[in-house]
């Protein structure tokens, strides 16, 4: 059955794990139509499109793209009245076992070939402290992914902990990371065409590179508490921002710097 409620053994596993995948929930027909916006936004334009892996040395004009970020409501409308939007919020909600509503969505795409990994991090280290234990986040891929195109990867019961993160130094982009333990239960997650997964605000998580023939492409959406709306933003210290319009970076200390600008 698409669009499932969870099971009382789903809310047990993700209490207990931090994650969960759900098999088969997305509608063949909207799949299709996820799918045909995937391909666009992967070939397409990268007008206001983000390389999560800019990388220092690398213009502005000349990023490689290894990750392609970018948004996905502005450009196609019709998802935020999605079947997919709404059964997303609702599970998560309950899931979270309080009150979520949407925040906001990325289409994450990784070339064939050269699409980086996604290094160990935790969603709450970008949201900080104002998110705490008060966000989820629904991903998928529009095809079936695995450890060759960039799956996800969890740790199990690593949401009970915030892990210190940093801005390694040889990105130009904000990209975070954090060092796993290596005697954690680290779980792969592959999926195919119409599954999903979620995972807590807190929940240690990576993706590997796509090696493969194909582009892997992904959509992120991310809900959070809606009383979040009405609390000052509290960000850890390692948070960094990066206009990958301009080339400025701005940490959490008020440190400004200007990465590359455009040729």
């Amino acid at each position: 059955m698409h669009y499932p409620q969870p099971t009382s053994d789903d809310l047990e596993r993700f209490e207990r794990d931090g994650f969960l995948v759900v098999k088969g929930v997305i509608d063949p027909e909207e799949g299709q139509a996820f799918l045909r916006m995937a391909q666009e936004l992967a070939v397409g334009p990268r007008d206001g499109a983000n390389d999560w892996d800019w990388r220092r040395g690398e213009s502005l004009d000349n990023r490689v793209y290894r990750i392609v970020q970018s948004g996905v409501d502005r450009l196609y409308p019709w998802v935020q009245q999605s079947r997919f939007r709404a059964w997303a919020a609702a599970f998560g909600a309950a899931l979270m076992r309080q009150e979520m509503e949407f925040w906001y969505e990325q289409f994450l795409g990784k070339p064939p070939g050269i699409g980086a990994a996604t290094p160990w991090h935790q969603d709450e280290a970008y949201w900080g402290r104002t998110l705490s234990n008060r966000g989820i986040t629904c991903w998928t891929a529009f095809h079936a992914v695995g450890p060759e195109n960039g799956c996800m990867h969890f740790v199990r019961g690593g949401h009970r902990r915030l892990l210190e993160h940093r801005n390694p130094p040889e990105m130009a982009s904000d990209l975070l990371i954090c060092e796993v333990d290596d005697a954690a239960d680290i779980v792969a997650c592959p999926i195919e065409a119409g599954d999903v997964t979620f995972h807590h605000s807190r929940m240690p998580h990576m993706t590997t590179a796509n090696v493969s023939e194909r582009w892997r492409l992904v959509l992120t959406q991310h809900f959070r508490n809606p009383l979040c709306k009405d609390l000052p933003e509290d960000h850890y210290p390692w948070r960094v921002h990066v206009s990958q319009r301009s080339g400025q970076r701005v940490q959490q200390d008020g440190r400004s710097e200007t990465l590359q600008e455009k040729e």
